[in-house]
């Protein structure tokens, strides 16, 4: 190096232990200056910083490539764009003149402006207040799913048992569109479990919902089911104008438990299916509920307790005391015990049966001892099982026919 010329050094800030900062010096041979140049200090006021992590939502790689921006609130100090390196993270440094406002200290917006490659671009804005020594903030992305098939829908739901598609769900999606718009919006899964909807077609509007950020959350369940209990989960749709690509940030799949319940069976002596019958259910002993008259459509009656949520563990007991019209009521009081696990993975606990037989008729004819005539008023007391029903009496042809009671008394 000639005598007429020095190297012009750049100040620098390195963090210490207690997180602050203290000058060091970096040598730069790409310029000259003369002998009585001076390192000023000042150039770099910054002071602090802070960190902002990036990484993938699913697997919890950390990731390179997102761009963000940070404006401070109280001071409005907007700071240059920062890309995540290849340890998933961007440092935005600021001056002390931003660490308070008014002796209070300031909070900083940050903004996803670019996301990874892959991934949905996030709209929500995140703060950090600021501080002597700060944390550092963790932003997460979900990768993108791209639509191949119309009738493919990012939204599921299932049996939390068996696993099979459930039709019948209905959601609720609440959210914001990519223009700003609010969008709240009811859709019923369909026979394969799926939510029709669809965000690349405009004409189509009855599976049509904009692009945008949503909440789902189911509101009610299939029949024989109980509501979900993951809660709502959020979903980003995004549809490129200039490709025609529909993205979305990954599957959503909500698993109903199934209520646990028991079947009543209802027949007649040659196994027909019969409806009109009311029952009386206990539980523990204790009188719970009343139910019909059944009509079953020839299938079993499914008994989900009162309020319909599902059976909870005891003793059940099931009696008839209204049999269906022209057959006699069952007398024989029917139980079982119900114990299902806390997921409800059991569905039908058991089943009871009752089996009820046409009613039939008795005719009693009073007549005379001498004659054999037929005698009118006679009264006859009638009893079934040593119990009284009434007293009934022979018609002007000395008749009477009766017809046993469908009512237990």
């Amino acid at each position: 190096m000639s005598n007429d010329s020095v190297y012009i050094y750049r100040l620098f800030l390195s963090n210490n232990a207690n997180g602050k900062y203290q000058p060091f010096l970096l040598g730069d041979t790409t310029a000259k200056i003369a002998t009585d140049a001076k390192i000023v200090w000042g150039e770099r006021e910054e002071r602090y910083y802070f960190d902002v992590y990036k990484k993938d939502s699913s697997t919890g790689e950390m990731l390179e490539g997102a761009e963000f921006t940070a404006t401070n609130k109280q001071t409005g100090t907007v700071l240059d764009p920062v890309t995540t390196n290849s340890s998933g993270t961007a440092r935005f440094y600021f001056k002390e003149k931003d660490l308070k406002k008014d002796g209070k200290y300031t909070t900083w917006e940050i903004k996803e402006t670019s996301a990874p490659d892959g991934y949905l671009p996030i709209s929500q804005t995140f703060t950090i207040t600021s501080a002597e020594t700060m944390k550092g903030i963790t932003i997460e992305n979900t990768p993108t799913t791209i639509i191949t098939d119309s009738s493919d829908s990012p939204i599921k739901k299932v049996d939390a048992v068996t696993g099979m598609p459930l039709g019948g769900a209905t959601f609720r999606l609440t959210g914001n569109t990519d223009d700003n718009a609010s969008v709240r919006k009811e859709v019923v899964t369909d026979g394969q479990g799926t939510l029709p909807i669809q965000w690349w077609d405009k004409d189509s509007p009855d599976t049509y919902i904009k692009p945008g950020s949503y909440t789902v959350g189911e509101i009610a369940a299939p029949e024989g089911y109980n509501l979900s209990t993951e809660g709502s989960k959020v979903i980003i749709l995004y549809y490129d104008e200039e490709t025609g690509d529909a993205w979305y940030s990954g599957s959503l799949i909500f698993r109903n438990p199934p209520k646990p319940y028991i079947e009543l069976v209802k027949l007649d002596e040659n196994g027909n299916y019969l409806d009109g019958a009311t029952l009386e259910v206990y539980k523990d002993g204790a009188l719970i509920d009343t139910i019909g008259p059944l009509v079953l459509g020839g299938v079993p009656y499914k008994y989900y307790a009162p309020d319909g949520t599902g059976l909870e563990n005891g003793h059940y007991e099931f009696k008839e005391i209204t049999a269906p019209e022209g057959y006699l009521f069952d007398a024989e009081e029917k139980g079982l015990n119900v114990d299902v696990d806390s997921d409800n993975a059991v569905t039908c606990v058991g089943s009871v049966e009752f089996v009820n037989v046409t009613t039939p008729t008795i005719l009693i004819k009073k007549i005379s001892e001498n004659d054999g005539g037929l005698l009118a008023g006679a009264v006859f007391d009638v009893y079934i099982d040593e119990q009284k029903i009434g007293s009934y009496t022979t018609g002007d042809k000395g008749r009477l026919s009766y017809k046993a009671t469908t009512c237990k008394c």
